[in-house]
């Protein structure tokens, strides 16, 4: 039994003591990647906000040109009755407000997609946020994986003591 038991504690001190470098360069790296990866989705974020202010100023933008129109064609649409200007005039008045309603449309989409483009930032931040909080632990695995080798090879030499004290009795 206390053969099987070195065998067993032997075969563990090896295999841990093959992880420890591999494990504390990864870490290491996986840290430094994880940090530039959180810093590149933050700045994305900063670029989406920044978008979703430019599209909420072209929305107000084309939302004044809009209302002109509609005023403009409410004031065709009397004068055309009357005759004082001619339906080509009313006809163009209202191609421009039909226009300029659908570029608010357009600018409408414009700024919902700008705070979707935001709050997809936001989830890349949170996911580099937890890669890097993996990352940070991994060195801590590397802790333990070496306290495990550690110990494996102080059981190695421990059942060897253990074997030659089973033998002489």
């Amino acid at each position: 039994r206390a053969k099987a038991e070195y065998e067993d504690a032997l075969a563990e001190a090896t295999a841990a003591n093959l992880n420890v470098p591999v494990t504390r360069v990864g870490s290491s790296s996986q840290i430094s990647g994880a940090e530039a990866e959180l810093e590149r989705a933050e700045a994305g974020v900063t670029v989406a906000q920044k978008q979703v202010e430019q599209a909420k100023a072209r929305l107000v933008d084309v939302q004044a040109m809009a209302a002109t129109a509609n005023a403009d064609l409410k004031r065709y649409a009397e004068l055309v009755t009357k005759r004082e200007i001619s339906q080509q005039q009313y006809d163009q008045a209202t191609a421009a407000a039909e226009a300029a309603n659908a570029r608010v449309t357009a600018a409408e989409a414009g700024l919902r997609s700008a705070e979707e483009q935001v709050t997809q930032a936001r989830a890349r931040v949170r996911e580099s946020t937890a890669s890097l909080q993996t990352a940070r632990v991994s060195p801590k695995n590397v802790s333990a994986i070496v306290a495990r080798a550690k110990s494996a090879e102080a059981k190695v030499t421990r059942p060897s003591h253990s074997i030659a004290t089973n033998s002489i009795s």
